[in-house]
C-alpha cells in the first residue's frame, strides 16, 4: 500500500515510531528504569550480561542529562548515542521534507 504512489505506508509508520521513541524514553520515570528486571535473553538464560545490557537505561539517563548515570549503566552509550542521534535526525529530515513536498504539490 502506497501513499500517492511514492512511499510505502510502512515506511511512514516506522518513521513515526522513530519520532516518538526519544519522547517515550524521556517521559519514563527514573524509578521504572532502575528496576533489576531484564528483558535481555542472553542475561536471562546465562546470568551474565551482554555488551548491550543497560543500554536502554543508559540512553534514558542520557536523555535526562545524567551523564554519570548513563556511563555507569553502559559505557557504549557514548558511542551508540551519537549514531542513534544521527539516524534520528536524518529520518526526521526525510520525513519533514516528504511532508512539505506533498503539501506543495
Amino acid at each position: 500500500m502506497f501513499i500517492r504512489g511514492e512511499i510505502p505506508v510502512w515506511k511512514h509508520m516506522g518513521r513515526a515510531v522513530l519520532f516518538v521513541a526519544p519522547l517515550f524514553l524521556f517521559l519514563l520515570p527514573n524509578e521504572l528504569m532502575r528496576e533489576e528486571n531484564s528483558i535481555c535473553l542472553f542475561r536471562n538464560l546465562t546470568g551474565n550480561t551482554c555488551y548491550g545490557c543497560g543500554l536502554t537505561h543508559a540512553l534514558a539517563a542520557l536523555l535526562h542529562l545524567k551523564l554519570q548515570e548513563a556511563w555507569e549503566y553502559n559505557h557504549l552509550v557514548m558511542v551508540v548515542a551519537p549514531g542513534l542521534a544521527y539516524i534520528w535526525m536524518r529520518n526526521m529530515h526525510q520525513l519533514t521534507n516528504s511532508w512539505f513536498r506533498k503539501s506543495s504539490d
